[in-house]
């Protein structure tokens, strides 16, 4: 072999090693109590390790199908159950964190967030009409993912403007008008999204129900305007590459904006900005049925893709070959 063709090998076996061994620097599967998190609560919240495939809450049961993304190796259907603002005899706006590491580990660099999510929301039928799909009255309560943060306090809605770290939401069944799903950098919005809102400060073409649609499956009731994430698994994910951070659903992406706030904890949570109590007239339970579940939780490297890096090493390569000619 010449020397400039093992140039050429040794470059793209170089290219092979660095794109196959993305490096896996956390992941928790919930399947027992001694979970390698930090939970970080306001006062009216709660943390749940069950088996999502036979589990309640008050008089309510429910069974959850396996998450997506199961991790190898861990249990079928164990994950962590959160539930905030639960009809308590002192209401509350209420959030809760879950971040990686039962010391807070600090994330550095590239990286990326994955966790599988499904926030349930309850819907009945009405004893005396009969009628299908019938959402409990109100809903106000929210999925939100963070990194760069601290463990001060539980980033959320109402802590939105503190300045930790990059973070965001999105609501369970729409409910929030024009801030179905946000996105905050060091205590500053940068885009937020509502399901019947038609903008194009943050979507292109304005018409803002289109990630709705493309990333969920279907709405909370069919007289709903837009699919909403509730009462699915939702894959959700968090990229951060190069001081950017994209955020998909789904793999559909909603967010990617530039930001300097990505080294430190990172997260998933669950919260309620409002100290309204989900309601019902005709089922007093309806509160039982609001919560999130969440599975999987996994943070890896981030490495170039091949079709770049092979460009840039082809590159190099041919500089070096065209200086031995």
């Amino acid at each position: 072999m010449t020397l400039n063709k093992s140039i050429l090998t040794m470059l793209l076996l170089s290219l092979v090693v660095s794109t196959s061994n993305a490096q896996i620097l956390y992941s928790e599967a919930f399947d027992s109590l001694a979970a390698d998190v930090t939970v970080l609560q306001t006062p009216d919240s709660h943390v749940d390790y069950v088996d999502y495939s036979n589990f309640g809450f008050g008089n309510l049961t429910f069974n959850i199908p396996e998450s997506p993304r199961m991790i190898p190796g861990s249990a079928d259907t164990k994950g962590i159950a959160l539930r905030v603002n639960k009809g308590d005899d002192n209401p509350a706006a209420a959030a809760v964190n879950i971040l990686a590491g039962n010391s807070p580990m600090t994330f550095t660099g590239d990286y990326k967030v994955s966790f599988d999510m499904w926030m349930n929301v309850p819907v009945f039928t009405r004893p005396l009409t009969g009628m299908l799909g019938i959402p409990a009255n109100g809903s106000t309560e929210l999925g939100s993912w963070g990194v760069g943060s601290s463990d001060a306090v539980p980033n959320a809605r109402p802590t939105r403007a503190i300045p930790d770290g990059t973070f965001g939401w999105v609501s369970n069944e729409n409910g929030f008008g024009t801030e179905d799903a946000a996105f905050f950098a060091n205590g500053v919005e940068l885009c937020d999204l509502g399901d019947t809102q038609f903008s194009a400060d943050c979507w292109p073409g304005g018409d803002q129900s289109e990630p709705f649609n493309l990333s969920f499956d279907a709405p909370i009731t069919p007289t709903a305007a837009n699919n909403a994430a509730g009462n699915s698994w939702v894959e959700v994910d968090v990229i951060v590459q190069g001081g950017n951070v994209s955020l998909r659903y789904n793999g559909v992406e909603w967010f990617n904006h530039d930001s300097a706030f990505t080294d430190g904890n990172a997260f998933f949570g669950y919260g309620d900005p409002f100290t309204s109590i989900t309601q019902d007239d005709d089922f007093a339970d309806a509160a039982d049925g609001m919560f999130a579940l969440y599975d999987n939780f996994v943070i890896m490297e981030v490495v170039p893709e091949p079709a770049s890096g092979l460009m840039v090493l082809f590159g190099l390569a041919m500089v070096m070959i065209g200086r031995r000619r």
